[in-house]
């Protein structure tokens, strides 16, 4: 499901951008940085005093100088003046060399994610103290590493496409589905890249990991623990910290029970369940949040054959916050990759279940640290069930937060990185 968003923190009523610099004077970069925003983008000449409403706050761990500023989004009777901060300004201020500057935790930052969000949008730019328009800013996870892009092959000839990005202890990054394409999640690996070497496997049949034919063999849970060896080895590591997010946390739950001496972390975020016993209260919780304008939109998905629109319709059943999930909707478009994935690697998985809850409780003391939405539409009886079979589980959870904890509201995609971090430690 990929959520392309200019912030974790903008809707109709505003946004958010930060930066992290060396130094330590606080107070002359975080008010120059103001008096910047103030005078640059002329925000009281749009016919109000929105300049008043601009706010943030400046700390100061270890070393770096930690600013975020949030903003208004101005409405007028027919445009939408948006903001697109990019605070690479900060780096002429005296006396600081900005390490990040960058839209926050974005998967699709700057000009093109607001136009798609806040179409006509008249856009303004800060660079260096310059009111002219900038070019799309390079992803957030480019200042750490140049990201490299391989190909690798499975055990049964199937070529994978794998890119990792950032420097640092490397970490496996396993996207939902099953059969979704990663993207979704980029604002999540740039996030971690910031100090992880984030390794994106495009699962087969996902992204340009394509399947010569779309059927049961290729799509066995035999294959995915194989193609996760495969890139062990391709890697060179010894042992795998593996980060899987729905379907990527079952995949992840898998690998653990074929090989536990291959395993040195797992962190599952809103995962699935080890049995299909999660499933139709799954779906009975999911369309509980759907209106009748959802179901109308379901219901031509379903009659089209359509997954994307399909999922676009259910797409506020994932969200807490159904203003997160209508601002970012448009990411259910292009979703899945081949047509079918879902339908023959769930049934596998499922079938193997007895088995693999049996290997679990012999996998030994791996760490395994679950983070979840208190409102997921995925049970939380499903991670209690998770922690029955894996004790050492340690579960986390974002009270008015859902599948997707990254693209729920500020305090809630805050909360996420922050325990993601601390998880990785």
């Amino acid at each position: 499901m990929p959520f392309p968003l200019p912030w974790v923190g903008a809707s109709a009523a505003g946004g958010a951008v930060e930066s992290s610099c060396s130094g330590t004077d606080l107070s002359t970069t975080y008010s120059q940085l103001l008096k910047r925003l103030v005078d640059n983008f002329s925000l009281a000449k749009s016919g109000g005093k929105e300049s008043e409403n601009i706010s943030g706050k400046a700390e100061n761990a270890g070393g770096k100088t930690r600013i975020r500023v949030d903003f208004p989004i101005i409405a007028g009777s027919a445009r939408i003046i948006a903001i697109s901060a990019s605070l690479q300004g900060v780096q002429n201020m005296p006396g600081k060399h900005a390490d990040r500057a960058s839209a926050v935790r974005s998967g699709n930052s700057g000009v093109h994610g607001l136009k798609r969000l806040f179409p006509g949008a008249v856009l303004f730019a800060l660079l260096a103290g310059s009111t002219a328009a900038m070019p799309p800013p390079a992803s957030a996870g480019t200042h750490t590493a140049a990201a490299s892009h391989d190909q690798i092959a499975s055990n049964d000839g199937t070529t994978l496409y794998v890119q990792a990005v950032g420097r640092g202890s490397p970490v496996v990054l396993l996207a939902g589905g099953p059969g979704l394409n990663p993207v979704y999640m980029q604002p999540v690996w740039e996030d971690l890249a910031r100090r992880h070497r984030v390794i994106v496997l495009h699962q087969r049949g996902t992204g340009k990991s394509i399947l010569p034919v779309v059927d049961a063999a290729h799509l066995s849970v035999d294959a995915y623990v194989d193609d996760l060896e495969a890139l062990r080895k391709h890697l060179g590591l010894q042992k795998l910290v593996l980060v899987g997010h729905s379907w990527g946390g079952m995949l992840a739950m898998l690998y653990l029970s074929r090989q536990p001496a291959r395993v040195e972390k797992l962190v599952l975020l809103d995962p699935g369940g080890l049995d299909p016993s999660f499933v139709k209260p799954f779906g009975e919780n999911l369309r509980a949040k759907l209106t009748e304008s959802d179901l109308a939109m379901l219901q031509a998905g379903q009659a089209a054959h359509d997954p994307n629109l399909e999922l676009k319709a259910k797409w506020p059943g994932y969200f807490y916050d159904r203003d997160r999930a209508l601002a970012t909707r448009s990411g259910a478009d292009g979703a899945f990759g081949q047509d079918g994935v879902g339908k023959f690697a769930m049934p596998s998985y499922f079938a193997n279940s007895e088995t693999m809850i049996l290997a679990l409780k012999g996998a030994g003391s791996v760490p395994v640290i679950l983070i979840k939405g208190k409102q997921d539409p995925i049970d939380e009886s499903v991670a209690t069930s998770i922690a029955t079979v894996l004790p050492q589980t340690e579960i986390k959870l974002i009270d008015e937060c859902g599948h997707l904890p990254w693209l729920e509201r500020p305090k809630q995609a805050d909360e996420f990185y922050g325990l993601l971090h601390r998880a990785l430690e």
